[in-house]
């Protein structure tokens, strides 16, 4: 019992322990532009806790290609991606941490079956897959028309100049 109040008493409970990525794309004909930023929390966080544990956030600007990957026949477009650091209100080293500078690969394909029980708009929904280095792609989360936030439409598939809203569904243990 002793102890494990040491460790409670020694741990620094402002630092990082959890990083959630979400943010805005608008594909093109040729590629995509849009916005992620990746929210840093505190070990106490929860989904449910909110903001409390909030520590700081990196906000990048993302640029990419249309390509092509590997084992993903269910994806509807794979890019080839740019992170570009945008601002930062993190004060130590995660606001120049090259592990989220951003993945190689970026697909939107159909929401993988194990994230399907808690799509936000089940139907109208994509699922969003990124790959790190030669990687296989992951899904990570939700991709979707931005204007369901407002009770509005849904274009048909995925659609060039639509602002689609990416929604994660993990949340990265650091």
């Amino acid at each position: 019992m002793f102890s494990m109040l040491l460790v409670f008493a020694c741990a620094d409970p402002a630092a990082p322990a959890w990083a959630v990525q979400h943010g805005s794309i608008v594909p093109a004909t040729n590629g995509m532009t849009g916005t992620q930023t990746w929210e840093f929390f505190s070990e106490s966080w929860s989904p449910e806790s909110g903001d409390d544990a909030f520590i700081c956030a990196r906000a990048q600007t993302l640029t990419a290609t249309v390509t092509t990957a590997a084992g993903c026949p269910a994806c509807r477009a794979v890019y080839a991606l740019t992170v570009t650091e945008l601002d930062s209100d993190c004060a130590d080293s995660l606001a120049t941490d090259t592990s989220f500078g951003g993945p190689d690969l970026f697909a939107i394909g159909e929401v993988d079956e194990a994230l399907a029980g808690a799509d936000p708009y089940p139907g109208e929904t994509f699922g969003w897959s990124v790959a790190y280095a030669d990687e296989k792609l992951t899904a990570v989360g939700y991709a979707y028309p931005e204007s369901l936030d407002v009770g509005g439409t849904t274009p048909a598939g995925w659609a060039v100049d639509t602002v689609y809203t990416l929604w994660p569904a993990v949340a990265w243990e650091l």
